[in-house]
């Protein structure tokens, strides 16, 4: 299974737990918001969709 650049073995992908996951996506330099959003939607539990625009207020 592959998350972001990490790949993990399938077999020990389920068996780790998504902060395992985490952790190993912040020591291979992502930080830990991209790290969580990776975990969550190679898991299916996000969709992937782009960053809403934000209005410049002035």
């Amino acid at each position: 299974m592959l998350f972001g650049k990490l790949e993990i073995p399938d077999a020990e992908a389920e068996k780790l737990t998504d902060s395992a996951i985490v952790a190993r996506l912040v020591e291979a330099g992502h930080s830990r918001l991209t790290a969580e959003r990776i975990v969550a939607i190679e898991r299916e539990q996000e969709q992937p969709t782009r960053a809403r625009r934000h209005t410049q207020s002035r």
